[in-house]
C-alpha cells in the first residue's frame, strides 16, 4: 500500500523487509484485489545459512517482493544494524492471519504440499475455523527432488483452480526453488511458502504459545518439544551468528571507522 514504508535491511546479503504483520498483510490483500502478482516469502537463521551455499536460492531472496524476517535471530541482527525490524512475521503466524483477513474477504486458497492426509485435515479444520474461506484445491506432489517434479502439470492444477492465494508447504529450500522457477507461469495473485504452517494448520504439530514466540524462544520451545526433528535447523542459529558477524557486522564497521 503506498502509505506503508517498505523499510529493508540487507542482512547476509538477503533483503528483509522491517514493517509489521498487519502491514504484510495489507499489502498482501491489496494485491489480491488489485489481482497484481505478489510473491512473499519467509526467512531464518536456517535458510539464511543454506542461502549462503546456493546461489539460486540467495537469489529467490533477492528476486521476491517481500522477505518476512522469521526468527528472533533474524530480528535481532537486522537492529543491530541501526535498521528498523517492528517485529518477528514468521509463517504460521502470517498464515493464520492471512486466512482470517482471507475468511473476511472470501477469498479462494490452493494449498500445495505436505501429504494427502495432512491436506484433508487442513481442509476439514479450515472449513470450521474460517467457514467463508473457499478451497480452491489442494495438491500432494510426490516427494521427489525439486528437479524431478512435474512442474508444468502442478502449475497447471493451480491456474486451474482460480485461486487468489497460494500457499506452498514444503521444506527450504523446495518450496521457495519452485515458487521462483515457475512464478512468470503461475497465475495467482497471492503466493508464500509457509512451510511448517501445514503442520499446524492440519493439527499434526503444536504451535508455540504465543507469550514464548515473543519472547524470542521458540527455537529453545521446538528444541525441548521435537528435538530429534529440529536440532540440525537450531544448530544454525550459532553459525549464523558467526557469519554475522565475521561477514557483515564487522566488516560494515571498518568501513565507518575508515
Amino acid at each position: 500500500m503506498n502509505n506503508i514504508i517498505h523499510t529493508k535491511a540487507l542482512i547476509l546479503d538477503v533483503p528483509i523487509c522491517g514493517i509489521s504483520l498487519k502491514d504484510f498483510l495489507d499489502v498482501s490483500i491489496k494485491a489480491i484485489f488489485d489481482r497484481r502478482k505478489t510473491l512473499f516469502t519467509t526467512i531464518n537463521t536456517y535458510s539464511i545459512i543454506l542461502a549462503q551455499k546456493n546461489k539460486e536460492f540467495l537469489n529467490h531472496f533477492k528476486t521476491v517482493d517481500y522477505v518476512l524476517p522469521d526468527g528472533i535471530g533474524i530480528v535481532w541482527a537486522i537492529r543491530s544494524l541501526g535498521k528498523e525490524c517492528k517485529e518477528r512475521v514468521s509463517g504460521p503466524d502470517f498464515t493464520n492471519a492471512l486466512l482470517e483477513r482471507a475468511n473476511e474477504h472470501r477469498f479462494s486458497i490452493y494449498f500445495l504440499g505436505s501429504t494427502e492426509v495432512n491436506l484433508n485435515k487442513i481442509i476439514s479444520n479450515i472449513k470450521i475455523k474460517y467457514p467463508s474461506v473457499r478451497i480452491a484445491g489442494s495438491y500432494s506432489p510426490p516427494f521427489v527432488a525439486i528437479d524431478e517434479m512435474d512442474n508444468e502439470g502442478i502449475v497447471d492444477r493451480i491456474n486451474n483452480s482460480g485461486a487468489d492465494i497460494l500457499l506452498v508447504g514444503m521444506t527450504a529450500p523446495k518450496q521457495e526453488l519452485f515458487l521462483s522457477r515457475n512464478y512468470e507461469a503461475l497465475n495467482v495473485p497471492f503466493m508464500i511458502g509457509v512451510g511448517a504452517a501445514f503442520d499446524y494448520l492440519a493439527g499434526v504439530k503444536e504451535q508455540c504459545p504465543e507469550i514464548i514466540g515473543k519472547m524470542g524462544l521458540e527455537w529453545l520451545y521446538r528444541l525441548v518439544t521435537s528435538p530429534r526433528h529440529v536440532w540440525k535447523r537450531e544448530i544454525s542459529i550459532p553459525i549464523f551468528v558467526y557469519y554475522f558477524f565475521t561477514r557483515q557486522f564487522f566488516a560494515s564497521k571498518k568501513i565507518v571507522n575508515h
